[in-house]
């Protein structure tokens, strides 16, 4: 796991590229992303308003704090992108554990791309529970 303060240059490079399409793609799909949605996600990770790390083949955006309805503290999965050919989708639940554990979170709470029926079968095949609908 690597957190953005200890990034090289190259990965650095990567994790722009790999945001920046991501952005691209889901210009004109997703109502809330617009052409300054790049901007304003990189400019907060190179800030430190989000925090991001690489591994097992993916960047993660994520954020972490107690819900409306918890005193303890949850891992909030805000954004992975696949950003390797061999990221390895195991290697990324663990470090995602890994995460969470490092910062005390007594849950994870994975995006609203679990929606998409394959990636919420990977998730589930590693013990995720889908417990809601996001809209």
């Amino acid at each position: 796991m690597i957190h953005f303060d200890s990034w090289t240059p190259e990965q650095v490079a990567t994790a722009f590229t790999a945001l920046k399409a991501h952005c691209d793609r889901c210009l004109g799909v997703v109502p809330s992303c617009t052409p300054e949605t790049f901007h304003i996600g990189w400019s907060r990770i190179l800030n430190g308003e989000i925090q991001a790390v690489l591994f097992g083949g993916y960047l993660l955006l994520y954020d972490v704090g107690p819900a409306w309805s918890t005193r303890s503290n949850l891992l909030y999965e805000l954004l992975l992108v696949k950003i390797a050919p061999t990221g390895n989708f195991a290697d990324y639940v663990q470090g995602l554990r890994d995460l969470a554990a490092l910062h005390s979170c007594f849950a994870v709470e994975c995006g609203n791309g679990v929606n998409r029926p394959g990636l919420r079968r990977m998730y589930e095949r590693h013990g995720f529970i889908k417990t809601n609908e996001t809209y």
